[in-house]
């Protein structure tokens, strides 16, 4: 009779879990579809599991990027997070988010608003709004214009922090085209870029 009801007590136990564990996914699954994230709120040098579920990273992971120096076998990776997502607050058209694969350390993350018009002053609306919420008068800061090789003009603002830098900037294509873009990026990924388009032009 003893050991009935310690096989009844461990059955109903055992069911207790089972609900417990379904009741947990069930919640888990449902905060991955409503509660979205700001950009901002994605730090440099964070780990990119912090922001981002296990079956998100692996649907946004880009296999094919135009550059093959990003892949799981080398040194980066990253992700490529169209608005469609309902992921963030924010409507930018895409986030992408670069990490190291060794230690799944975010090094860069970029937003984008793709082929908008009047960029400067949507950009100074932007650079305001952050300025707002974030304490940046200690921080140093400067502007640039810069021109690729295949023509494309950037003016950008940006801001130096300890580790990495954020940027703004209007992407001024030779078709005509504009895009806003804010980058939040690690020098050492800095350098690390600017070396492999060095060695593409080459």
């Amino acid at each position: 009779l003893n050991m009935t009801k310690i096989i009844i007590k461990y059955c109903r136990m055992k069911t207790l879990l089972t609900i417990f564990v379904l009741l947990f996914s069930y919640f888990a699954y449902a905060q991955e579809r409503q509660n979205k994230i700001s950009f901002f709120e994605i730090k440099i040098l964070d780990n990119l599991n912090f922001y981002f579920f296990e079956n998100e990273i692996n649907k946004y992971y880009v296999t094919k990027p135009d550059l093959n120096a990003f892949a799981k076998n080398k040194k980066y990776s990253f992700l490529h997070i169209n608005q469609s997502s309902n992921i963030f607050e924010e409507d930018y058209d895409a986030i992408q988010v670069y990490y190291e694969n060794k230690t799944n350390d975010i090094v860069y993350t970029s937003a984008i608003y793709e082929n908008i018009a009047n960029c400067s002053k949507i950009k100074k609306n932007v650079i305001s709004d952050f300025e707002s919420k974030y304490n940046v008068s200690n921080l140093q800061t400067g502007e640039d214009t810069t021109i690729s090789s295949d023509g494309m003009k950037d003016v950008s603002k940006f801001y130096i922090l300890d580790q990495y830098y954020i940027k703004f900037s209007c992407y001024f294509y030779t078709d005509g085209s504009t895009d806003l873009r804010i980058d939040q990026m690690t020098y050492e990924y800095n350098d690390w870029i600017v070396e492999l388009w060095n060695t593409i032009s080459q």
